[in-house]
């Protein structure tokens, strides 16, 4: 879902993300804009997550990879559940979606 670009989707044009890779910003501004943007994405498409946050995680030991933790309350068949997802950013521009054990 995450890895799905802006414009790809001819029956939603508005589905997906825009390039994170390609942004011109500061490093602090790309952040800031891609965790709203994947927020976003997540809220509007995604109905069994409830509460979503999304938080930049430290970039120890790659200082030019985007990663992510995805926080939500996870809501299926009337139970609601706490999860917690890594979003990391690719080179090519992928996002891959690890679970996070809590």
């Amino acid at each position: 879902m995450l890895s799905i670009r802006a414009g790809s989707v001819q029956t939603q044009p508005d589905y997906g993300l825009p390039d994170l890779n390609d942004m011109n910003q500061s490093l602090h501004e790309s952040l800031s804009q891609s965790r709203l943007l994947i927020e976003r994405f997540i809220r509007t498409y995604e109905p069994r997550l409830e509460q979503v946050r999304v938080t930049p995680l430290p970039r120890d030991q790659d200082p030019l990879a985007l990663a992510f933790a995805i926080e939500a309350i996870l809501r299926v068949k009337g139970s609601k559940q706490p999860v917690t997802f890594t979003a990391r950013l690719s080179d090519s521009g992928r996002v891959e979606v690890l679970p996070d054990v809590l």
